[in-house]
């Protein structure tokens, strides 16, 4: 996810394609203005060798289905090279784009040695080596990607993470004022005391000891507000305390924003 959203910023448009692991999960939504597919469902007791509950079921039906809805992309990248490479570059071959997979994970769970030491992992590897392109993360997998056949010309070295684009004055000016617009709820007069807090809402992140001490701050602090910016196990508990000690009117906790429903 943190690839994607390092390429948005880079102004390119990004669809994401992953499984469901659950029957009530909605097939299609949208995350940070990209969207999001789960076409297909896997089963949490793993692969079954039977009927539609195979991989080699679930590869042909994530192929077609690549091949049927992908026709407009430029390129298809996979973030593994696990049974979903071989549907990106078989698909890719079909529609004629460029497909570019990426070896990743450490040690015993990383690509490397699931392609080396796994069965399915060979079926992988032979998908994975006539790829467009292969990108890995460091000098020693490259080395060993490099020994496994792999040829010099389409294996490209680089970390996952991307610098973000560099903006202009303008831009942040337009940035801040769009900001401004979304958190209306979130204003307060010049001279107000705000106490921001980003913790995570859980026992150890000492967020309940401020709580605790929230009515005496309030009390020495004319107009202070409360902004508790997270989630966690804690936040009911947290916020009935505040409204116990009379301070929801000063209190504002809109969360992380990790349900869309928020």
């Amino acid at each position: 996810m943190d690839l994607a959203v390092g390429l948005q910023r880079h102004g390119m448009h990004l669809e994401i394609v992953t499984p469901r692991h659950g029957s009530g999960w909605s097939k299609q939504f949208t995350c940070r203005e990209m969207a999001v597919h789960r076409p297909l469902q896997l089963f949490r007791t793993g692969w079954a060798a039977r009927a539609d509950r195979s991989v080699s079921r679930y590869i042909r039906d994530l192929t077609r289905w690549l091949i049927e809805n992908g026709g407009g992309a430029d390129v298809m990248l996979c973030d593994r090279a696990r049974e979903e490479s071989i549907a990106v570059v078989d698909a890719c071959r079909k529609l004629g784009i460029p497909s570019v997979v990426r070896l990743g994970g450490h040690g015993a769970s990383s690509d490397l040695t699931f392609l080396r030491d796994d069965r399915m992992g060979a079926r992988c590897r032979n998908s994975t080596l006539t790829a467009d392109a292969v990108l890995v993360n460091d000098a020693s997998s490259h080395r060993e990607w490099l020994a496994s056949g792999a040829s010099p010309s389409n294996v490209h070295r680089m970390t996952p993470c991307l610098v973000p684009p560099e903006s202009t004055a303008t831009q942040r000016a337009s940035i801040r004022r769009s900001l401004g617009r979304v958190n209306r709820d979130l204003f307060v007069p010049a001279d107000t005391t705000v106490l921001l807090s980003v913790e995570r809402m859980n026992r150890d992140s000492g967020l309940q000891q401020l709580v605790e001490s929230a009515l005496r701050l309030a009390s020495d602090t004319p107009s202070l507000q409360f902004w508790l910016i997270g989630d966690g196990p804690k936040r009911d508990s947290i916020y009935n305390r505040l409204r116990g000690d009379g301070l929801s009117q000063a209190t504002a906790m809109p969360g992380s924003f990790g349900s869309m429903d928020d």
